[in-house]
Order: structure tokens, then sequence, then C-alpha cells
């Protein structure tokens, strides 16, 4: 099953997740019969993906086999730095002309314009010539911040509100470029989940540069712990560890990549709206949801939209949340209702 948006009521480049220790503390195997562990390089980054219950007719080597390739296939349709892929062709098509489009580019297309809405603009996969103008592009660093004629040119390139999609087509009604870095990632973990179980394979663990989902228990009867990082420049520390099963998890952060210019610090995360870098108290944000494309697109949308908006918007759509949102005396946490019962007791 190819996971697809249903309607309802960053774009940013690669944000450094918060989520760690998944080595140590998701996957210890004490206690656990056969958890099984393959990985690789994917999508500019690595998946890691650990596993129990095989089947008679698989081995680890040839479950490695068909992720490698499903990965492969999910790359070479929304990669931007492939030249001939999917994405980087309708990237070139003019506006008002219709392209054929993949299933999976078009599912990816839509959780976006979804989420776009649901933000009210806080996510925006056109936001590249924003992300660029900044200096946190591919292009490289920049000393000091554009002039505001410079934003206001960048943001006249921006509309994800501009995409039509059909069925087995899209077209643009004007020329963006459309960049899927902040949820393609999360949809990639999701068809990896999505492949495993259809191969008999319930109880693993999935994660793709930082976004997770997990399926059943261990056969041991133990959730899959999760460590959320505590969102400081300099080392890393566990700030809350999850006892999850048959979830996804996406964390955002702005606290590790910036510059800063006449005392002032610029956060690598753009606010498509107003074309500024944020510059509000929230730290890092973790998402749960079903799917991890969407825990994706969430954790973007709502540390673009900082602690109040953010957390509104959790509220309406019944999200479960954790927040840390600086203070004079360190991080203040803010929860959904929903998120306490996915912490793991005995790390209260």
């Amino acid at each position: 099953m190819i996971l697809v948006a249903k309607t309802a009521g960053k774009l940013l480049q690669p944000i450094l997740l918060c989520i760690i220790a998944i080595s140590l503390v998701g996957c210890s195997v004490s206690n656990d019969p056969e958890i099984h562990h393959i990985n690789g390089p994917t999508m500019g980054t690595w998946y890691n993906v650990k596993f129990q219950a095989l089947t008679k007719q698989q081995t680890p080597s040839q479950v490695k086999a068909g992720i490698d390739q499903l990965l492969a296939d999910i790359n070479q349709k929304m990669s931007t730095y492939i030249d001939d892929s999917e994405l980087s062709v309708f990237n070139a098509v003019p506006p008002s002309r219709e392209m054929p489009l993949s299933e999976e580019t078009l599912a990816v297309l839509t959780i976006s314009q979804q989420v776009h809405r649901e933000s009210q603009g806080a996510f925006d996969i056109t936001i590249g010539p924003l992300v660029n103008l900044w200096g946190f592009g591919p292009k490289g660093n920049r000393e000091s911040p554009p002039t505001n004629q410079e934003i206001a040119q960048a943001k006249n390139l921006l509309g994800a509100d501009s995409l039509v999609l059909g069925e087995s087509q899209a077209l643009k009604l004007k020329p963006v470029t459309i960049d899927l870095s902040a949820v393609a990632k999360g949809y990639a973990v999701d068809r990896v989940s999505q492949y495993l179980e259809s191969s008999g394979i319930d109880h693993y663990m999935v994660e793709v540069g930082g976004e997770i989902r997990v399926g059943k228990r261990k056969l041991s009867g133990d959730a899959w712990k999760i460590a959320i990082e505590e969102p400081t420049e300099f080392e890393r520390s566990i700030q809350k560890v999850l006892a999850l099963e048959s979830i996804s998890l996406a964390t955002s952060g702005d606290y590790r990549n910036y510059f800063e210019k006449d005392g002032k610090r610029y956060s690598h995360t753009i606010d498509p709206r107003s074309g500024m870098p944020i510059s509000h108290s929230l730290a890092s944000v973790t998402v749960l949801h079903r799917y991890s494309a969407f825990a994706d697109a969430y954790a973007t949308a709502i540390t673009v939209l900082g602690p109040k908006e953010g957390m509104a918007l959790a509220e309406k759509l019944n999200l479960a949340v954790y927040m840390l949102v600086k203070s004079k005396s360190g991080f203040e946490v803010l929860q959904t209702k929903s998120f306490s019962s996915y912490v793991d007791p005995s790390s209260i």
C-alpha cells in the first residue's frame, strides 16, 4: 500500500534532528532473540533498520536488498540532486504544462499541500529561494543578512499553492522549484515499514536521517525505546525517553545551524510567510503520528510557527507533541495531553 494523504478541513533545508541514542536506547538486544540490523546510505544520509521474526523464506541480506531497491527508487523520483529525477524534470517543466507523475511523488506532494494548508503557509516545499538567499542552501554560507528588497524578490518565487495535482499528473501555475527534503525521508520510512509488513515482518524499527517509525513491540514484549535529545549546542544528552509501538516520530530544532552577525543569531529555519529566520523561543519540537511523512512535515511546520501558534495547531489536529522552549533558567516543557502516554515510565 502506498501512503496517500486524506483531504483535510522544511521548503526548509534538512534540519538537524534531535533523536539520539537509537543504538543504545532503542535497540538493546540483551533479552531479545535475533534482532537483525541492516543499514546503508540513502537520500544524502543513512538508514537503519532493526527487525525480528524473519519468515523461513527470507534472510537479512534479502530484506536489505529489497529495502535498498525501494529507497533507490524513491530517491530517483524525489531528489533535487539527481538531474534526471522525476522531481528535477517536473521542476524544469514550464508553468501550466501537465506532466505525468508517479503515485509516490503525487502522494508526497499531496501530503505537503495538506500540511501547507493546515499550517496556513508555515510549511512550504517551494521555500528553496529563501533558504538559498539566507545562505543555508547548497551554495554556501552567508556572512550578513539579505536586504528587504532581496527578501521580497525571493518571496515572489514561492508558491506551494500554485501546484495543481491530478490523479496521475500535476502542473504548476507559476515557475516554482519544489524541494521535498522536509517530507521525503519521512515518506521513505513509511514505505520501508510497509515493505517489512508486507513481507511478514511486524516487529521493527525504521530510521532514515532521523525520521523513525516502529512496528509492534519486540518479541520480548518490550516497547521500542527512543531518546529525545536535549537541545544544547556543544554536548549531547538525553532529555526524554519514549516507549513506542506502531507509531512514527520526528523531531525538529534550530539550535545547531545558524550564523551570527553583529551579535544577532540567524536561524537556518526560515518562515516562508515573512521570508525571515524564525526568532521565537521554540528550541525543538517532537511530533508523533501514525505516518512518518506527516510527523516529518508537521515537525517542520510547528518549528516555524513557534510555541504558541504551533501548540494551537497541534491541539486543533489532536497531535501528540512535545516542545522544549528556551527560558532564562534553561528550557520549559510544553506538551499536548496525548503525548504523556508515550513516555517511558522507567525514565520518569
